[in-house]
């Protein structure tokens, strides 16, 4: 664990669910107060560390710290860059946030995630966050085959990434995270689509 005055830059790090750093590092759930969003969703952690270059060092769990560390770690997101890429399926279109360590925390940068909105032109984008090194965005707003076709996308790259963060894609709007896509549980195949809003 590292001091708060260290030197380096302070940064998120997206962690996956149920992990074993979370009773020491200073982190907090990617959404809400609480590691589970429901009874079937465990939710990744944001944890907070000075990036060093060649490696990230966590800093210690202090509660009395998190609204400073978090303030400064999300503001220096935004001297990052990320590429964008255009991927498209048919009738659904995905761009790839690429191009750097910290893009799949890219869908903790407000302002990014707004310029998003306005180029996908929606006012809710689903983002997935399936492995370290990406983020996957659509438009909230489309046909549901190819919110469907998004979701099966999002759990793949998952099931395959060497460093998996989460297999379900999240909800933001207006630049902040306000949810969770899912199908419901009674059959993966044929489920509802189900949106689990804060």
């Amino acid at each position: 664990m590292t001091e708060i005055t260290a030197p380096g830059r302070i940064l998120p790090s997206l962690q996956p669910p149920q992990w074993t750093g979370a009773d020491t590092a200073q982190c907090e759930p990617l959404i809400g107060d609480t590691t589970r969003w429901s009874e079937s969703v465990e939710l990744p952690y944001v944890a907070y560390g000075v990036d060093r270059g060649e490696s990230f060092d966590f800093f210690a769990r202090d509660p009395a710290r998190l609204v400073e560390l978090r303030a400064a770690a999300r503001s220096s997101l935004t001297a990052l860059t990320f590429d964008l890429t255009l991927l498209s399926y048919d009738t659904l279109s995905v761009l790839d946030v690429h191009g750097s360590y910290y893009a799949s925390e890219s869908v903790l940068h407000p302002s990014f995630m707004r310029a998003l909105e306005s180029r996908l032109e929606s006012d809710m984008l689903v983002v997935g966050i399936p492995c370290r090194g990406h983020a996957y965005v659509t438009a909230g707003a489309q046909d549901e085959d190819d919110l469907r076709r998004f979701l099966d996308l999002i759990a793949t790259q998952h099931a395959a990434a060497r460093q998996p963060l989460f297999a379900l894609p999240v909800l933001v709007q207006a630049g902040d995270i306000v949810g969770i896509l899912h199908l419901t549980e009674d059959d993966e195949d044929d489920g509802e689509l189900e949106t689990l809003l804060l």
